[in-house]
């Protein structure tokens, strides 16, 4: 055919709508595929399972502004961020979704302008989360650490916010919980922890970088001298602990009619009636403070 030829059937082709300029001698371009990717598409929405198996598959596939959207289940994952930047993770609340591992359950590296929403995350590691070079927006999920000296690692490089979160360590253990490394703070790195739920044994929040920001929160039964007052230090009152339950009880200081700023403090809201101190498991948890 010649070459005059082959440009008019190309053309009629368009005008019928059967090619699409441009595309018709072009690579498909993949959902993951990152060499062919243009960096001023409208954001996507990928979905686990449907469009990758696996959580980890979609934070590897997924660019800039991409909100990643996980369905209720439970996934056997340890969850890397690497070079991403204002990438969404939203979970179907904290009840429903659930990432376990036995290693550090969630790591960043040199991430900005993630946003961690709506996921209850497990692990046996005693390094349960660390970030370095990263910031992250982290709400309403539950981080449950049951190695008995669990600790969150965060150097303070870039701007962190932990907001309405239930952090448990259940071991009676020791140690600091969430740990700002003084020694990586630079720029604009503050980490703001407000209307937080910690029941983690030793220290909730160490930070001895000046680059903490704690208020309204539920430190638990930790010394309040060493913290701001805008803060309660309270028992809890979950529903049923020993079973891994931690929604609240009527009369927890938890919730927004029981402390004084009006507002929910951690992820989870209350399902269940009064539950006093005194019970089994409540009984056995004031025991180690005699």
């Amino acid at each position: 055919m010649s070459a005059r030829c082959a440009s008019f059937a190309s053309s009629l082709l368009i005008a019928l709508g059967l090619v699409v300029p441009g595309l018709s001698s072009a690579a498909p371009v993949l959902h993951g595929d990152r060499a062919n990717r243009d960096e001023s598409r409208l954001p996507e929405e990928i979905r686990v399972p449907l469009d990758y198996p696996t959580i980890q598959a979609a934070i590897d596939a997924a660019g800039a502004n991409d909100k990643i959207l996980i369905a209720p289940g439970e996934y056997d994952e340890s969850l890397q961020f690497v070079l991403k930047r204002d990438v969404t993770l939203v979970g179907a609340g904290a009840k429903q979704t659930i990432v376990r591992s036995s290693d550090t359950v969630l790591t960043l590296r040199q991430t900005s302008g993630l946003s961690i929403e709506g996921i209850r995350f497990e692990t046996s590691a005693e390094v349960a989360v660390e970030s370095r070079q990263s910031g992250v927006s982290f709400s309403q999920n539950v981080l449950v650490a049951t190695a008995p000296n669990a600790r969150m690692d965060f150097y303070c490089i870039r701007p962190s916010e932990f907001t309405r979160n239930t952090f448990v360590r259940p071991e009676n253990g020791a140690g600091e919980f969430l740990r700002v490394n003084p020694d990586f703070c630079s720029g604009t790195g503050v980490i703001t922890v407000r209307r937080n739920l910690f029941w983690t044994w030793g220290k909730p929040v160490a930070d001895t970088s000046g680059r903490v920001q704690i208020e309204e929160n539920n430190l638990g039964i930790t010394n309040a001298a060493d913290y701001p007052a805008d803060n309660l230090f309270a028992f809890p009152l979950f529903c049923d602990p020993s079973r891994g339950d931690y929604t609240l009880s009527a009369g927890s200081p938890c919730l927004p009619e029981n402390n004084p700023w009006g507002r929910t403090l951690g992820a989870l809201s209350q399902a269940c009636g009064p539950v006093g101190v005194d019970d089994t498991s409540w009984g056995q948890i004031k025991s180690s403070y005699r």
